[in-house]
């Protein structure tokens, strides 16, 4: 039915727009919004915090395992 549909639209609207904030956040704290991209490898995955204490550490990039030679913010 024509109602059943437009539940249907915005239950499955609803569920996009929450995997999008999900993939904005960084993969490490789960909870800022990414804005640090590695380098050399490129990944954009973590938020600023993050990053400084992942440099500290002397850590690798969190989705390839590359290293990490620095991070530079992201303005978008």
């Amino acid at each position: 039915t024509k109602g059943e549909r437009k539940r249907l639209l915005a239950h499955a609207r609803k569920v996009l727009a929450e995997e999008a904030a999900e993939a904005a956040r960084c993969v490490i704290c789960l909870d800022s919004e990414k804005t640090m991209l590695v380098v050399p490898c490129g990944h954009k995955c973590m938020c600023e915090p993050c990053a400084v204490a992942l440099r500290g550490a002397g850590g690798r990039c969190p989705l390839c395992r590359g290293p990490v030679l620095r991070a530079t913010k992201v303005y978008e």
